[in-house]
């Protein structure tokens, strides 16, 4: 494995630049359409946990908590839809498990 030294100049960190702003959220708010009407999506763990019912929270924490560089994107993603309650694909997914369930039962 190759190493590359790199050196940190004398001024850095000695305070004679005002440090940059750190963004810590997106520009434009995130957006999506359930049942035909636009929704914000929140984009900051700070805000999905927020919009997340009181009883998922703990999962989301675990889920942030243990994603590594490599997952967090996703993790987010799935937290940020989580988070848009959409009644429609809720019944949908209800159906679908029903209907699985009661084939399996007769199987």
């Amino acid at each position: 494995m190759d190493v590359v030294r790199q050196t940190v100049p004398a001024r850095y960190g000695d305070g004679s630049e005002p440090p940059r702003p750190r963004r810590t959220t997106m520009a434009e708010p995130l957006k999506t359409f359930v049942n035909g009407v636009e929704v914000e999506v929140p984009n900051s763990i700070s805000d999905i946990r927020a919009a997340l019912p009181e009883g998922r929270r703990e999962e989301f924490d675990q889920a942030i908590n243990e994603a590594g560089v490599h997952d967090i994107h996703a993790v987010m993603r799935h937290w940020m839809l989580e988070a848009v309650p959409d009644p429609e694909a809720e019944a949908l997914l209800q159906r679908l498990a029903a209907d699985e369930a009661e084939r399996r039962g007769v199987a």
